[in-house]
């Protein structure tokens, strides 16, 4: 499985194969809290989070991708993994990058 969903947080980024892998791992308090502060597809499509009775729920909307954001995000987070910068690389090369990354 590859990366589907990447989750802008304080690592700056984590990564999982599906929405349902994301709704379970991530912690309904922190959702709560405001520690994930955007949720993408590979493509940078846009996602909301929120929590409903302790389960975490994320849902695709209807906003325009924002594929910019997400390559920015996956910059910062090479950056603070392994101390690289990247340039010029599309969004499949970055997340092929970041798969080892993936915890599932």
């Amino acid at each position: 499985m590859r990366i589907e969903i990447i989750v802008a947080a304080d690592e700056p980024a984590l990564f999982f194969s599906s929405v349902r892998s994301a709704e379970i791992a991530l912690e309904w308090i922190d959702v709560r809290n405001g520690i994930y502060t955007a949720i993408f597809g590979r493509a940078g499509e846009v996602y909301e989070i929120g929590e409903d009775g302790g389960l975490v729920r994320i849902r695709l909307t209807r906003a325009e991708a924002r594929p910019d954001e997400l390559k920015a995000l996956l910059l910062k987070f090479l950056d603070a993994a392994e101390g690289t910068k990247p340039d010029a690389e599309d969004l499949d090369q970055l997340l092929a990058r970041c798969e080892p990354y993936r915890p599932e």
